[in-house]
């Protein structure tokens, strides 16, 4: 195997990333022959639930390493990704590496209520984000990434994320489903099945582009499907036509309306023709089905899933769950729920 990863400093950050191939221990591909160049912008890379977004991510951070391939990035990273490590006994002051330049980022995120001196281990979900955030908004990184940050953010919070990007002047490459964030984008890198594409604009726009591309690839196929059909067709209609001569020049030579000699010139015509009538049909053919193959390969293959769930053994309308004025927050007087009602009767299945 050939498994490079380099770390270069150059004048113009950029990571690229050259035919490289992943798969999971279990067999699966996530990456085959994967090349492409991210440069210092604020990019959002969204794509399907299990495609590779964050693999991607860990591969360009050096957290995985690929199984062929290169991977050269010419940049600082920082890395936010999801469920990050930390150590058990860190403090605040440690994690943050307080200088003057974090304390104001960690006051942007709105953690100057935490003291200094307090466990990271001990903070909520949310805290832990926003202390993450701080050490890298802080930083002098030419990439951040960020795998989903605005997980475990109230409303609040998500706003000084928002600000923070808006100001930040490196490269930028975000995993997320947060529209909002994703709008404060310059570009979109889709990641399929096929591989990766970008699209310019922020991601309202990059939906208009991609509705418009799968618009043009179903109405390529659709037509595909219909040369195939039309060829398929024609060609029946010609072997019947050729067939049904075959026929009448035989039963004029067998009811000898027409001499030997002309009946064999008749036949060797017709068996010329019928040579010819092939190599042109099969041409035709293969100009069909290569058109259809194609349009399917511009199509992302989407793997459907499939849950068989087991009978409920819950009586018709027997009450499962009441819940009434639900009040719920991680810290005083800051809610993240508020005044929640449920009511569940079996044997309902709720989403």
């Amino acid at each position: 195997r050939t498994i490079i990863l380099e770390n270069i400093t150059m004048s113009q950050p950029r990571i690229l990333i050259r035919t490289i191939r992943f798969q999971l221990p279990n067999g699966k591909k996530i990456f085959d022959e994967l090349t492409w160049v991210f440069s210092p912008k604020k990019t959002g890379l969204v794509g399907r639930n299990g495609v590779g977004k964050t693999t991607l991510l860990k591969l360009m951070s050096g957290e995985l390493i690929p199984g062929t391939g290169s991977i050269q990035r010419e940049a600082y990273i920082q890395v936010l990704l999801q469920n990050p490590k930390i150590m058990a006994d860190e403090r605040v002051a440690d994690f943050l590496q307080c200088n003057n330049k974090s304390g104001r980022m960690a006051d942007v995120f709105g953690l100057s209520h935490i003291p200094l001196d307090r466990k990271v281990s001990q903070l909520s979900g949310g805290e832990m984000t926003r202390l993450h955030l701080a050490k890298l908004f802080s930083s002098d990184a030419d990439f951040l990434f960020l795998d989903e940050p605005t997980n475990h953010l109230d409303e609040s919070a998500r706003k000084q994320l928002y600000h923070a990007i808006e100001t930040w002047q490196g490269g930028l490459l975000v995993v997320s489903h947060d529209r909002s964030l994703l709008n404060l984008m310059e570009e979109i890198v889709e990641l399929t099945t096929l591989g990766l594409k970008r699209y310019g604009g922020n991601y309202d726009e990059f939906c208009l582009q991609k509705e418009m591309e799968m618009d043009a690839s179903k109405q390529q196929l659709n037509d595909a499907k219909k040369l195939v059909s039309t060829t398929n067709e024609t060609i029946q209609s010609s072997r019947e036509k050729h067939q049904k001569k075959q026929s009448h020049g035989k039963k004029l030579a067998v009811n000898k309306k027409i001499d030997k000699l002309t009946a064999g010139s008749k036949k060797g015509r017709s068996e010329r023709s019928q040579r010819k009538m092939l190599v042109m049909n099969e041409r035709l053919r293969r100009q069909a089905e290569t058109a259809l193959q194609s349009a399917k390969d511009k199509m992302e293959v989407i793997e459907k899933i499939q849950i068989e769930l087991p009978k409920t053994h819950v009586p018709q309308g027997k009450m499962i769950l009441d819940m009434e004025d639900i009040y719920f927050g991680y810290e005083k007087n800051k809610n993240v729920i508020q005044n929640f009602c449920l009511k569940m009767h079996g044997p309902e299945r709720v989403a």
